[in-house]
């Protein structure tokens, strides 16, 4: 057993990039609206804790299953729209997952936003 695990309190995160697996995975309607935000408002005090600490937080999660193709459908862009919403701070949307653009925008971060990244399951080593 792990008993000395540590947990996001136990750290100093001021100033500190903080990679965040989140659970996004929200059901979306035809017109791209979010039908129930549940999971994003159960990861928001999480998220707010990063930024009341001073971190940065860069989240990452899938939606579906688009078996490693990008599928327009299963773009986290409309949650980025509701997590700006009930966060009141900036969430800057990056359309990849990994690469320098990727690089370049979390070193860019800026105190107080947050970076949602799109869809994990986009790439095609992420296909479960």
């Amino acid at each position: 057993m792990y008993h000395n695990k540590l947990k996001i309190t136990d750290i100093k995160l001021n100033n500190k990039r903080v990679f965040t697996r989140v659970d996004l995975n929200v059901p979306i309607d035809k017109e791209f609206n979010i039908t129930d935000d549940y999971r994003i408002v159960s990861v928001l005090p999480t998220i707010k804790y990063i930024l009341e600490q001073g971190g940065k937080p860069i989240l990452a999660s899938h939606l579906g299953r688009p078996k490693g193709k990008v599928v327009p459908e299963l773009s986290l862009k409309p949650v980025q729209k509701r997590l700006q919403e009930l966060l009141d701070s900036e969430v800057i949307f990056s359309e990849n997952v990994v690469g320098e653009d990727v690089v370049k925008i979390s070193n860019d971060l800026k105190e107080g936003s947050v970076l949602l990244l799109q869809n994990l399951r986009f790439d095609p080593g992420e296909k479960k």
